[in-house]
């Protein structure tokens, strides 16, 4: 069924390519991913300040993580701002795009991945709301942050990734270095 849905899928955009409306058609499919990955980072960003701040309510410390940011919350800070900003810019452009009167078609081309991410948010809700699970906001120390743990055992945890930094500290300045940053 997963093969039949993929071949219908790439057929569909085999379709849409020939179609004369293809410039069209670009168009509203790059308005979809663009913002939409805007949106999914600031989302990842989020989520890394979320969990550090459960962490730190639960007294637990970096340590018991096998990896951590090289940058920190800091970094996932400088991320949600700056998708904030950019998504701040591109509704700026969407509504008084330059050189082009303001127009709704012209709105929504390039500010569709707003509206559905919008719109599938609404229907989530919609959808906890009628399971009776629906929970808006979690305090920090409400998060579970044990569940599904790659290795429960934090003790072990920690000397493999005392035994990582170690190893790490024998290398050259030049290979720490790229480790670092790669």
């Amino acid at each position: 069924m997963v093969g039949i849905i993929i071949s219908l899928f790439f057929g569909l955009l085999c379709y849409l390519a020939a179609s004369d409306k293809q410039d069209d058609i670009f168009t509203w499919m790059m308005a979809l991913s663009g913002l939409s990955t805007i949106f999914t980072w600031g989302s990842i960003c989020f989520a890394h300040i979320r969990y550090r701040r459960a962490l730190s309510v639960h007294g637990r410390s970096t340590n018991e993580l096998a990896f951590t940011a090289c940058f920190g919350v800091w970094g996932s800070w400088f991320g949600v701002i700056f998708n904030i900003l950019i998504l701040v810019a591109q509704f700026w452009t969407a509504l008084f795009p330059l050189g082009e009167s303001p127009s709704a078609e012209g709105f929504f081309s390039s500010y569709l991945g707003f509206v559905v991410i919008i719109v599938c948010y609404i229907c989530y809700m919609v959808y906890e709301l009628v399971q009776k699970k629906f929970i808006f906001f979690l305090r920090a120390k409400d998060i579970d942050i044990d569940t599904g743990k790659r290795c429960p055992d934090v003790e072990l945890l920690k000397q493999e990734v005392q035994e990582e930094k170690d190893r790490l500290a024998s290398k050259p300045w030049w290979y720490r270095t790229y480790r670092f940053w790669c």
